[in-house]
């Protein structure tokens, strides 16, 4: 794996350059985060882990698990879909 693969931004840096991007980033972690949670239930600190977005004093985007999520979820126009129905339904 590549370093910048590896690589963890900043939410405020995000959220003022693309805060659009980050309110889908934010969607896509919400499904990710429901399939864990199916997956490992009652297991918080794998959750947290695995996790889009990195908790602490400065929330960070792990774009790693962004683009791990959306590979193994190949099939896009369900990610667009779901993502249509957190954000407008």
């Amino acid at each position: 794996m590549l370093p910048e693969a590896l690589e963890k931004w900043g939410v405020d840096l995000i959220g003022n350059l693309l805060p659009r991007h980050l309110e889908l980033i934010y969607t896509i972690n919400l499904i990710f985060l429901e399939k864990l949670n199916q997956k490992f239930p009652g297991d918080l600190d794998k959750i947290r882990v695995l996790s889009i977005v990195e908790e602490g004093d400065h929330k960070k985007i792990r774009m790693a698990n962004l683009v791990i999520f959306l590979i193994f979820n190949y099939n896009y126009k369900y990610i667009y879909i779901y993502i249509y129905i957190y954000i407008y339904i």
